[in-house]
């Protein structure tokens, strides 16, 4: 995550990437704590990580829920960013990224409409909104995985590994699980690198286009 800045100024090969994991997905956090203190305390986590860095700025990658974190982080503390990217991410967590993802992931079940897998997907995503503990979102997320490729059964071998280690941890509750407070995306100064991928389903081309008309609007 941290990149120090100004490393070409100083003549030093500096390129320290640090990943930092959701707050509380290590060691378990009270799961009843509202989302926006949640957030304010991922924040100040990620706040306290960045200045153990020891570097005048960094850059800040985030992807999907993390690129809100990221978005959020830039809003509180400007002046401790030399950049941000952002990938597969949203400008907004509300209702309406939760039915742009279900749009999207129906359309993946009729490109492979010919695969019983693939009507499974779009069942086990109506009945994300139930999820409460670790074991079954991880249980869900490995079965939604092949959502995530344009060809997932293309490459399954490949991919066998990665959906049987995945582990997730469910830390928002609720029928909307990506839900957040819409972020003020126009009054990010930090300046920002939008990607996605062509076939994500849940951030993916229709949010990267509105982070990146922003990111424009504002210089």
């Amino acid at each position: 995550m941290g990149v120090p800045a100004d490393a070409g100024a100083r003549g030093e090969a500096d390129d320290r990437l640090c990943r930092a994991d959701r707050h509380g997905s290590v060691r378990p956090f009270c799961r009843c704590i509202p989302t926006a203190i949640r957030s304010i305390a991922t924040r100040r986590f990620l706040h306290g990580l960045i200045a153990h860095l020891d570097a005048p700025k960094v850059y800040l990658l985030g992807h999907s829920h993390g690129g809100l974190v990221a978005q959020r982080y830039a809003l509180t503390y400007p002046g401790r960013l030399a950049g941000m990217i952002l990938y597969s991410s949203a400008p907004t967590g509300g209702p309406e990224l939760f039915a742009e993802a279900t749009r999207n992931i129906e359309a993946f079940a009729r490109r492979h409409e010919g695969r019983p897998e693939a009507a499974d997907i779009l069942k086990t995503w109506a009945s994300i909104g139930g999820i409460a503990d670790d074991a079954s979102f991880t249980a869900v997320m490995r079965q939604l995985l092949p959502a995530y490729f344009a060809d997932y059964w293309a490459g399954e071998s490949e991919f066998a590994s990665l959906r049987t280690d995945m582990q997730a941890f469910h830390v928002i509750s609720g029928p909307a699980p990506f839900d957040d407070r819409t972020t003020t995306f126009a009054s990010i100064t930090t300046p920002t690198l939008v990607s996605t991928g062509r076939h994500d389903f849940i951030c993916g081309l229709r949010w990267a286009q509105a982070c990146s008309r922003a990111s424009r609007a504002r210089n």
